[in-house]
C-alpha cells in the first residue's frame, strides 16, 4: 500500500467536520455514481473491504511550511498530560501543577514529515501559536482582523418548510444550525493510505477534486463544503519497530488484542447521501466509535499501517453498506519511560 498527503483548501463554510469516515462514505458514492472511475468493480473492492481495506482516509489536520520543513498539527493525544511531563520525582509540585496548567491549553502536536510523534512538552502547541505560524508566513493584512483561532463557528438560520403548501405552516419554527469558517490560507493535510493495485494517485485526486467540486457534509446542495486541493506528496509507511505506542488518524473501532487504551469515545449518527437520502430510512444505525487521536498500546507491534475493521449492518434500506472503521496509525514514543 501507499501513503500520500493531499492538501485540501477550504473555499467556503463547512456544515460537517473533515473525519476520515465521512470522506471515505463520500468517496464511495463517488464510485456509485460513476462506475467507470475504477477499473476494478465496487461490488468486489467492498466484499474485499470487510477482510483487507483498499483504502483508508485519515481525518483533516492543519499543516505549514516553514523554515524549509512541513509540519502537521495533529490532535493532542489522549494521554494524561503527565506523560508529557517526563518524570516528577524533585520537582516543586505547584511548578508542575503550573506547568499542565499550561499545557492543558494545547490541543494540537506538531509533527514533522517523518510522522513520528513525540509526546514532549516542547512539541505541543495552542490554537494562537499555530495562527501567530501562519501569520509570519502569510503575511496578510487582513489577517490583523482575524480572532487567533484557526475556525470560527457561528449559526446559521433556517426555517422547516411545508414542501406541499410552500409555507413555514402554523408555529413559526426557525433553528439554528452551526457552521464553521477556516481561516483564510490556512490548508488541512488529509493522510490517504490505498492499495495501488486498485487505484493510482491520479484517479484518487480525480475522486477527491469531484468531492470538493459537489461539496462535502451537510448542506452541499447549499454551497457548504466546497474545497480545492494543493499539492500532494507520497510518504514513506511509518515504521513501528522501535515504536511504544500508536497514534489513530481518524475514528475507527479498533479489534486488535491491546494492553491499554486511551481514547474519547465517538458517537457516529450516520446518514445517507445521494438518492438514499431521500428513502424511507435514510439514518443509518449509530456507531461507537474511538475519536482520532487515540493512543493504543498493542500486545504486538502491528505489520501494517492501520488497525480498525469493516463497519457493517449500518443500514434498513441498503444491505450492502459499509463504513469505515479502520485508521491509518502512526508510531508514537513517550517522553519517559518512567511515565
Amino acid at each position: 500500500m501507499k501513503l500520500y498527503e493531499v492538501v485540501i483548501k477550504p473555499e467556503s463554510r463547512f456544515g460537517t467536520p473533515l473525519k476520515g469516515d465521512t470522506m471515505f462514505g463520500h468517496f464511495i458514492w463517488q464510485l456509485v455514481l460513476n462506475e467507470n472511475l475504477l477499473a476494478v468493480p465496487l461490488s468486489d473492492l467492498l466484499e474485499r473491504y470487510v477482510e483487507e481495506p483498499f483504502i483508508v482516509f485519515s481525518s483533516a489536520f492543519p499543516k505549514i511550511y516553514m523554515n524549509r520543513q512541513d509540519y502537521f498539527f495533529l490532535k493532542r493525544p489522549e494521554l494524561p498530560l503527565s506523560f508529557f511531563q517526563g518524570s516528577i520525582i524533585n520537582k516543586d509540585t505547584v511548578e508542575v501543577i503550573k506547568e499542565r496548567k499550561k499545557q492543558k491549553k494545547k490541543k494540537f502536536i506538531q509533527v514533522r514529515s517523518d510522522l513520528k510523534i513525540n509526546c514532549e512538552a516542547k512539541n505541543l502547541v495552542s490554537e494562537k501559536e499555530i495562527f501567530a505560524m501562519y501569520k509570519e508566513v502569510l503575511g496578510d493584512d487582513f489577517l490583523e482582523f482575524c480572532p487567533n483561532t484557526l475556525e470560527i463557528s457561528c449559526f446559521q438560520v433556517h426555517n422547516k418548510i411545508n414542501r406541499l403548501t410552500s409555507s413555514t405552516g402554523e408555529g413559526f419554527a426557525p433553528y439554528n444550525q452551526i457552521d464553521s469558517f477556516y481561516l483564510p490560507g490556512l490548508e488541512l493535510s488529509l493522510f490517504v493510505l490505498f492499495d495501488e493495485s486498485v487505484l493510482d494517485i491520479d484517479e484518487l485526486l480525480t475522486i477527491l477534486e469531484k468531492i470538493g467540486l459537489m461539496g462535502f457534509g451537510r448542506d452541499a446542495s447549499s454551497g457548504l463544503g466546497r474545497f480545492t486541493l494543493g499539492e500532494e506528496q507520497e510518504l514513506e509507511l511509518p515504521d513501528f519497530s522501535d515504536c511504544q505506542a500508536l497514534y489513530t488518524l481518524s475514528p475507527c473501532v479498533p479489534i486488535e488484542e491491546l494492553e491499554k487504551i486511551y481514547f474519547q469515545p465517538f458517537v457516529r449518527f450516520g446518514r445517507h447521501g445521494s438518492f438514499l437520502a431521500t428513502s424511507s430510512n435514510p439514518f443509518k444505525n449509530p456507531v461507537l466509535m474511538v475519536e482520532e487521536g487515540a493512543v493504543l498500546i498493542p500486545k504486538e507491534l502491528p505489520d501494517k499501517p492501520f488497525v480498525g475493521t469493516a463497519l457493517t449492518k449500518l443500514s434498513k434500506v441498503e444491505e450492502n453498506t459499509v463504513g469505515q472503521g479502520y485508521s491509518i496509525v502512526l508510531p508514537l514514543y513517550f517522553n519517559s519511560m518512567e511515565t
